[in-house]
């Protein structure tokens, strides 16, 4: 139960970090990629929660996962763990240009957007 608080925390954090800074909320784009990782692992561990559940079914259990539901969650996962892993490789780059640096941040952080409105939408506790 720690553990949850302190991803709920992690993602309170990043969260608060994008909404900082300029208008899309990237200032240093390696401090924003960490704190989209912040924000994808707090997530991450609401889908993992979700997906454990056993899948509805007609005459299934009262708390279950929808498995359509599953589906999206695993595709936002993906697009979020891929933006993820190439900001981070980018912006750890030596002499990476900070245009491209930004860019990747960026992109880094609207995934982590899209897994974060999954879990909204499909109102996943």
């Amino acid at each position: 139960m720690r553990l949850f608080w302190m991803l709920i925390a992690g993602a309170a954090l990043a969260l608060g970090a994008c909404s900082a800074g300029g208008p899309s909320g990237v200032t240093d784009p390696q401090t924003t990629v960490y704190q989209a990782k912040l924000g994808y692992a707090a997530a991450l561990g609401i889908a993992v929660r979700y997906n454990a559940l056993p899948r509805c079914a007609a005459a299934g259990p009262v708390i279950c996962s929808d498995q359509a539901v599953v589906v999206q969650l695993r595709r936002a996962d993906a697009a979020a763990g891929t933006a993820l892993d190439a900001a981070e490789n980018t912006v750890r780059m030596p002499g990476v240009n900070s245009s491209l640096a930004l860019a990747a941040a960026k992109s880094a952080v609207e995934a982590v957007k899209v897994l974060q409105t999954a879990i909204t939408v499909y109102n996943i506790k």
